[in-house]
């Protein structure tokens, strides 16, 4: 009686483990679909000049198995590249990479997806050209701020934060 005692403590452990990643997750996932508030600053190089803390978290389902480095520059000219860097640490860790922008409407448009529908252990470089970004309708363009998403090919979401286009 001693052995199945213990044995149903740890299946609730396991659950209750479980119901509080899903619930992390889905909070994670509100966060990410709210409006664009900030940037993390980065110079040309890449180095973080100020930190917005709501930007590029990772997702409670990739935690320790994907990195992404704050694009750059940011905030970046039209006529500039922003460079993206995904590490992926874990071996066949991520389906895939597809990175999309969030639009005024709510739905997403894509902006970059991998080849390879396996990723495993690789670093991930990608360039976005700041002129593929939604015209934000004020006159300018795509100037402004946006949120971009990043998901594996299994529409699960890996880390999200914002660029500005000035």
């Amino acid at each position: 009686m001693n052995l199945s005692f213990s044995f149903a403590i740890l299946i609730t452990a396991l659950l209750l483990l479980s119901c509080a990643s899903s619930s992390q997750q889905r909070e994670f996932e509100r966060d990410a679909f709210q409006d664009p508030l900030g940037i993390t600053r980065t110079n040309a190089q890449g180095e973080v000049q100020n930190t917005d803390d709501d930007d590029w978290r990772i997702s409670p389902l990739f935690q320790s198995i994907v990195e992404v480095n704050p694009p750059f520059p940011n905030p970046a000219a039209v006529g500039d590249r922003i460079t993206f860097e995904i590490a992926v640490t874990g071996v066949q860790a991520v389906e895939g990479i597809v990175v999309f922008e969030r639009l005024n409407n709510g739905n997403l448009a894509e902006l970059f997806s991998t080849v390879d529908t396996q990723t495993s252990t690789t670093f991930i470089v990608f360039e976005l050209n700041p002129l593929l970004l939604q015209d934000l309708g004020n006159g300018n363009g795509p100037r402004g701020l946006h949120r971009i998403l990043i998901y594996d090919f299994n529409n699960q979401l890996i880390s999200y934060g914002d660029v500005e286009i000035e």
